[in-house]
């Protein structure tokens, strides 16, 4: 190969992660052909060698890709797909969102050989994708910066919708990570970092938690000194297992043997041992649509269900069928972080199964990323944990904006009071003032300040007083109440001046009458 591994291994990229990428492979070379049936003319293809070629392609000849002197314009079962147009060859790969992230996506198309006609070569997609897993260790710049990592994912977290909560939906944390540009994880990797989740039982996961795990782990996965003693420790565990699983083998064998010689005259047959037959992925499978289709009622053509009655079903135990399977919870978070509502928000929830469930069991038997959802990880893979509080002091996550909104105090409704004899209504007519000084709001601020007070009160009772035909106040009481007054400029001089001119014309009303009378 050109590409250069160093100072990765060829053979600990291939240990960890070769598995994982032939699957991916023969999924998204099914795909590749499912486009090319539609139209041929979206693919080149060429006859089939009886071997495969390893050889890179390096650029197109006459004939195209590989010479393909014998195409025919048509797939056949002689024909073998190597080259498409690049537009169908990104909708392929943005269709197996299970196996290859955006990141990854996007990469890959570039290292893909193109000819002149707009075809890209696809006969080295395995290696291409080994070199790409290599090369992201390699440039991983991002990954390996503390503070760097933590804004690239407070801004990611920020854009998907993160509140004054500092919480978002199990099914909306793995945008955050997706849409990590900066990074280029793989979708394994990301399904492993989803899968240590801490989820409450509404479905609510802290973000100020889980982004404190990403900057843990990430920059252990992106660190290529790290991976290199990682892999090769691996890779010595796995030899050692590996005779010792073949010496146990060979004496069970040898055991067998004897116990058969023992029991010839036996022929009652064995019981097949189905302890384990509850863990096969088809199991599983077919355990959560029967669980789903029970609480579905909609009968819709696609069967769909809204996350949250997902949830509740897988992760809170609401249904015995689920706990039968014996699923680990960072399994059951993983697998539900994985949800992606449609336009209506709820979930096509067999197309959910069956993409992700087969992805849970393959990282079980994962060579590296089932090590860190091992119980003992930390201690396992040398994992340091960062500083938290100096991170998040130096990167908050809220912003002033996104403070938890202050209560606002409601106003007591307080008691209609009867209008006091001092009050503009009353003495102005019986009109609300409107348009002038004191029909501002500040004047009858005051106004109301003014009469719910107990000094106002007292002295609108004692005003009250004067009309129930009391005793006109002397000159000397009257200057007390001018005293208890307000200040002049108040508009209560003028009132006060009313009052005296109206308790006046009181006075003068009886002499008027007498004095008529004594005329007639």
């Amino acid at each position: 190969s050109k590409h250069c591994f160093a100072p990765v291994a060829k053979e600990g990229i291939e240990f960890c992660y070769l598995a994982e990428l032939k699957e991916t492979v023969s999924e998204l070379m099914k795909i590749f052909e499912a486009k090319a049936a539609e139209d041929p003319t979206r693919g080149l293809y060429q006859q089939k060698s009886g071997e495969y070629s390893s050889q890179n392609f390096d650029g197109a000849g006459e004939d195209g890709f590989g010479g393909v002197d014998g195409f025919d314009g048509d797939q056949t079962s002689g024909n073998s797909l190597v080259a498409m147009k690049r537009k169908h060859c990104r909708d392929c790969v943005n269709t197996l969102i299970e196996r290859i992230s955006p990141q990854e996506g996007a990469m890959l198309l570039q290292m893909l050989p193109e000819d002149e006609n707009g075809f890209l070569g696809l006969e080295n997609l395995l290696e291409a994708l080994l070199t790409l897993r290599a090369e992201a260790l390699l440039n991983s710049v991002t990954g390996n910066d503390l503070l760097a990592l933590r804004r690239h994912l407070v801004a990611g977290a920020r854009a998907v919708g993160l509140d004054w909560t500092a919480t978002l939906k199990i099914w909306k944390m793995k945008e955050i990570l997706l849409k990590a540009t900066e990074l280029c994880l793989s979708r394994h990797q990301i399904h492993t970092l989803l899968s240590l989740m801490e989820p409450r039982r509404n479905g609510d996961v802290s973000v100020p938690d889980f982004l404190h795990v990403c900057i843990a782990i990430i920059p252990h996965m992106s660190n290529a000194t790290i991976f290199q003693q990682t892999s090769e420790r691996l890779i010595t565990e796995h030899a050692h297992n590996e005779r010792k699983a073949e010496s146990e083998r060979l004496e069970s064998i040898n055991a067998t043997q004897a116990t058969n010689r023992d029991h010839d005259d036996d022929d009652d047959p064995k019981p097949s041992d189905k302890s384990g037959e509850k863990e096969k992925p088809e199991n599983v499978e077919r355990t959560l649509l029967q669980c789903f289709a029970l609480v579905d009622e909609t009968r819709k053509p696609t069967p769909t269900l809204p996350p949250e009655v997902i949830f509740n079903v897988v992760f809170n135990g609401a249904d015995a069928q689920v706990q039968s399977l014996g699923l680990d919870e960072l399994e059951l978070a993983g697998l539900l972080a994985e949800m992606v509502p449609d336009a209506s928000g709820e979930v096509p929830y067999h197309d959910f199964v069956r993409r992700w469930v087969p992805i849970m069991f393959e990282l079980r038997e994962h060579p590296l990323l089932s090590k860190y959802l091992s119980p003992k990880a930390q201690e396992d893979l040398g994992i340091p944990e960062p500083d938290r509080q100096y991170i998040e002091e130096a990167c908050p996550l809220l912003t002033p904006d996104m403070k938890k909104p202050a209560t606002p105090i409601q106003p007591q409704p307080q008691p209609a009071a009867s209008p006091g004899l001092l009050d503009p209504a009353v003495l102005d007519g019986g009109m609300k003032p409107t348009g002038s000084r004191r029909g501002s709001k500040s004047s009858a601020s005051k106004t109301v300040k003014r009469r719910t007070s107990l000094s106002s009160r007292q002295s609108i009772e004692s005003n009250e007083g004067s009309f129930l035909g009391e005793r006109v106040p002397s000159k000397n009481s009257l200057h007390k109440k001018e005293a208890q007054l307000p200040p002049p400029g108040r508009g209560f001089a003028r009132r006060v001046h009313r009052m005296q001119s109206q308790n006046a014309l009181k006075e003068e009303a009886p002499m008027t009458m007498s004095i008529s009378a004594s005329r007639h």
